[in-house]
Parts: structure tokens; C-alpha cells; sequence
């Protein structure tokens, strides 16, 4: 990366964090979200220092049944193009967690107990907390539903 870019990198970072500060739980300066993307329920974020999110991406973060929800993304994170994010409850995402494109992150689904009603009409339901560990590696296309995922370094 050569100079010019490194700062109008750092300009679009600071512009980003001087907007949207005081709409987050914790805003780190140095995140950087490349356009186009989406935020939803933004006083429930906190991101950490260096994290980086690719253009499509939507993080949705609001409770369910009088529930606050939290959604928390660890320092020098790097997410790929459409990755969507989806909180009602508690999603925790380490440091230094790489994502291919199009990763699906949730811990809730939507109810389909009643046959009768299509599942768009029937409500969301809390699944199980997300916990994603410090150093994982989650490939393209993958879909995370109420699960631990834990990169465990091999010793020799």
C-alpha cells in the first residue's frame, strides 16, 4: 500500500468513527467499513481496534423479548465481502478472525413450529450464544447458527 492510499485509508477511518462514535457501544478509530454496508441497532457494537469489514456487509444487533442483545468484535478482525451478522442475544467474535465472503453469523433462527403460517410470519427465536475464538479461520459461504468455533494452535 503506498502512501496516498495508507492515508486516505486513515481519513476514511476517522471520518467513519467521527460520525458514528456515539451511536455504538465501543467504536474503536482504526475500523474501517468499506461502502456499501449496513448497521442495525448499533447501540449494541462494540469493535475493536484494526477490524476491517469488505463492502456487503450488515450487522444486525437488537434483543428479543425485552432482551438487550451484544454483539462484540475483537481487535484486528478481518471480514470478507456479504457477511451478515445477526444478534438478538450475545455474539462474541476474537481477535485476529479471518472470513471468506459471504459468512453468515447468527444466534437466533426463525420459528417454523406452526405448519399453518409461512416462517416469514412466525417469530425469531434465540438459538444459542456465538462464541468465535481468537485466530479462527471461517471459510467462504459458511453459515454459524448458535455454535462455539475455537481455533486451537498445534504444538510440536
Amino acid at each position: 500500500m503506498n502512501t496516498l492510499q495508507r492515508i486516505f485509508r486513515k481519513i476514511k477511518q476517522l471520518s467513519f468513527w467521527f460520525f458514528y462514535k456515539k451511536t455504538f457501544r465501543f467504536l474503536s478509530k482504526s475500523v474501517l467499513f468499506n461502502s456499501p454496508f449496513r448497521i442495525d441497532g448499533s447501540c449494541g457494537i462494540s469493535i475493536n481496534d484494526n477490524t476491517s469489514f469488505q463492502s456487503g456487509v450488515w450487522l444486525y444487533c437488537r434483543g428479543i423479548n425485552n432482551i438487550n442483545a451484544n454483539l462484540t468484535i475483537g481487535k484486528s478482525s478481518v471480514f470478507g465481502y456479504n457477511n451478515h451478522i445477526t444478534c438478538v442475544r450475545n455474539v462474541s467474535i476474537g481477535n485476529f478472525v479471518l472470513t471468506a465472503n459471504n459468512v453468515y453469523i447468527s444466534d437466533n433462527i426463525h420459528g417454523y413450529e406452526d405448519i399453518t403460517r409461512p416462517i416469514i410470519q412466525q417469530p425469531v427465536k434465540f438459538k444459542k450464544a456465538v462464541s468465535i475464538g481468537d485466530g479462527a479461520w471461517i471459510g467462504e459461504n459458511v453459515s454459524i447458527i448458535g455454535a462455539r468455533i475455537q481455533w486451537l494452535a498445534q504444538t510440536q
